[in-house]
């Protein structure tokens, strides 16, 4: 996995794109370009002026018209296109060098080389992927209208300390530098010398830019910068006609105090930044979209200026903004979409699907045709109770995970593709078409579904990958027998008394320090921390039998689902636990302490909540088994969990958390163990 990247991908779907009587077609099949808006106010609404993709190739967008792509050309560097009956003509190139293997020089490829100054007049988009040495020619090639031509520049790796910006057009309007892994770059301030930028693309590695030189750009109404580190924040506010701004994964961007400059601002992206608060956007009264994942962003702005907002997303950040704040921001702009979860974000991209299909490749046979699999869901309500169930790990979602399947769930509305994904190593997912913003690592018991399903299919792989997965996280537990032994020394030392009180499970009863919470009463702490169901299970005979208590508060099956047991698995411990007592201990009571809700481990609730309701109905018909209730009092009025209960791991319990819990234990003492 490489570093989390929380992002929107460009390719929403195979479905027609058409806005203001647009269509695009590359070799006879439907396709979404990507197109980003510029002379335009908002995705979607096209616009001539507006800035796409094809392939490799970026193009500027001319009047409506069916727009038919085609790759031609040597090694396919030019993009040939047909408007509606038009003549087709070439729209963008790809200078770059020969892929030549025999040790013979490269020969550079620059289709502009044989052109008339009359074709190169309606040249739409240069990408410009080649030795910068070639550079600084290139782009005085006569002919060129700068002002509706896209110039896209690849830096490659090549070795260097230190490389420049080459001399770019006065008059050019569009511009995207990609160095992206690669180091010398470093003057990105050579831009201070173009003032007519309309929209500007930098994606950085290791470089610095000072933003005072992108900001003599008055007309600029589209800035990405993602990577690098910002000199000169506080510039961006002479960027007073900006429409889109995004800053993602910048370091040295902690305040936007500049957007108060802003009016005309409508999607602004500050994901994986230091931004603690977005407050200053509440003077942006046109925003739209806002986009702050994987943030520490504690402060969302007051919506009550914001009539035009419609997007929000506040992935990973801290809890208390993605519950409090965005609850507030809910209830503010009713009308607006407030991801403040994974799946929230994963929910939104899939709300309409009422069909899933899934197709398997064989990536691994470069001939292979396609294998239609037979597995498919249909209904809206079937596929929505799947989709409803996925939960994501937080600490994995975001990210591009560097491998393939060829596995990928297509996800329609009706005949329409809205999404697809791979499922591969049994748990992740991997977005190609649909509104997300990154690959997802599922929560186990969110993945066994999906990996059952492709096995009904015949398709067994990613099951028997996702019990791999299982086996070697269950592996890492560590040797629980230091821990009995240390139980059993204390008995020796002290022996223990019959007919007491005895707590035993994981790291929550361990933790408990039960003398201060229940003065005078007989307890017996037996926690031993990380411990499964089956661990007490299985150590049952040398913590309980010593002791022959009179009541037994049990605590687990929390760490039991975070390593991959269903809800059913943790039922069928559960009542092996109970039949133990029944066994060897007849008469004791036993009283399951409910699997709590943590913040760290929200995304499991659902399974956990499974779980407790099961044993909870077997408790209501068993003798002398009991089910306690943590969780109500767990949760606020409005459903949602008491940070104040939880330590700083945002897992375990504070001392209000313990505090809440002694008073659940005591009242049930009192009603059913009365006894001093």
């Amino acid at each position: 996995m490489i570093p989390r990247i929380p992002l929107l991908v460009f390719l929403l779907g195979s479905s027609l794109v058409s806005g203001a009587d647009y269509r695009f077609s590359l070799d006879g099949s439907t396709l979404d370009p990507g197109i980003l808006p510029v002379a335009g106010t908002r995705k979607g609404d096209l616009v001539p002026g507006d800035i796409g993709r094809v392939g490799p190739f970026p193009f500027v967008l001319g009047p409506p018209g069916h727009y038919q792509f085609q790759f031609g050309g040597v090694d396919k560097t030019k993009l040939i296109c047909r408007i509606d009956k038009a003549p087709p003509r070439c729209v963008a190139v790809k200078i770059t060098e020969s892929q030549d293997h025999s040790g013979r020089k490269p020969v550079l490829i620059n289709p502009l080389a044989a052109m008339t100054v009359g074709e190169r007049s309606q040249i739409r988009g240069i990408l410009i992927d080649t030795d910068t040495a070639e550079w600084h020619s290139i782009l005085k090639t006569e002919g060129l209208d700068w002002h509706r031509t896209a110039l896209k520049l690849n830096y490659q790796y090549d070795g260097r300390d230190h490389r420049l910006l080459p001399d770019l057009p006065s008059d050019l309007r569009y511009l995207s530098i990609f160095c992206e892994g690669v180091t010398g770059l470093k003057e990105i301030g050579s831009l201070k010398g173009n003032n007519k930028l309309h929209f500007l693309d930098l994606r950085l590695y290791d470089q610095s830019v000072d933003l005072s030189s992108i900001c003599t750009n008055p007309d600029l109404v589209n800035l990405s910068i993602s990577g690098g580190s910002l000199e000169s924040v506080n510039e961006l506010a002479g960027l007073s006609r900006i429409k889109f701004l995004k800053l993602r994964r910048t370091e040295n961007l902690h305040s936007i105090d500049f957007v108060s400059a802003m009016p005309e601002l409508r999607v602004f992206k500050v994901d994986s930044t230091e931004v603690t608060d977005l407050r200053p956007l509440s003077k942006c009264s046109q925003l739209r979209l806002l986009s702050a994942s994987n943030t520490p962003v504690r402060h969302l702005p007051n919506a009550g200026n914001l009539a035009h907002l419609r997007d929000v997303r506040i992935l990973d950040t801290p809890p208390t903004t993605r519950k409090n704040e965005a609850e507030t921001l809910r209830k503010a702009r009713p009308a607006s979409t407030v991801q403040a979860s994974w799946e929230d974000a994963l929910r939104a991209g899939l709300v309409r699907a009422d069909r899933l299909s899934v197709r398997t490749h064989a990536f691994q046979e470069p001939h292979a045709r396609s294998r239609e699999s037979p597995v498919e869901i249909r209904g809206s309500e079937n596929v929505q109770q799947l989709i409803s169930n996925m939960r994501v790990t937080p600490r994995n979602a975001g990210s591009y995970c560097m491998s393939h399947s060829d596995h990928n769930l297509n996800f329609y509305q009706g005949e329409k593709l809205i999404a697809t994904m791979e499922l591969h190593h049994g748990r992740f997912l991997r977005w190609h078409r649909g509104r997300w913003p990154g690959d997802a690592e599922l929560t186990i018991p969110a993945a066994r579904p999906l990996c059952d399903l492709l096995a009904s299919g015949g398709h067994e792989e990613p099951q028997r990958e996702l019990r791999q997965a299982i086996a070697r996280k269950r592996a890492r537990v560590k040797n629980w027998d230091p821990s009995i032994r240390s139980f059993e020394k204390a008995d020796q030392e002290s022996p223990p008394a019959k007919n007491s009180i005895l707590l035993t499970g994981s790291s929550s009863i361990r933790k408990w320090n039960l003398k201060e919470s229940f003065p005078g009463k007989p307890m017996i702490n037996r926690g031993f921390g990380g411990s499964e169901l089956s661990d007490a299970i299985l150590y049952f005979d040398r913590i309980v039998l010593p002791h022959r208590p009179r009541v037994i508060f049990l605590y687990a099956g929390d760490n039991d689902i975070e390593r991959g047991k269903s809800a059913q698995q943790v039922v069928e411990d559960y009542k092996t636990y109970s039949r133990l007592i029944r066994q060897k201990v007849p008469g004791t009571k036993l009283g399951f302490i409910a699997i709590k809700p943590s913040i760290k481990r929200w995304q499991l609730w659902p399974e956990m909540a499974l779980a407790n309701r099961t044993i909870q109905s077997i408790c209501d018909t068993e003798e002398n088994s009991y089910y306690i209730d943590i969780v109500s009092p767990m949760m606020n009025s409005e459903g949602l969990l008491r940070e104040d209960l939880f330590a700083a791991d945002q897992l375990h319990l504070s001392e209000k958390g313990y505090q809440t819990w002694t008073k659940v234990l005591s009242q049930w003492l009192e009603q059913h163990d009365p006894s001093p």
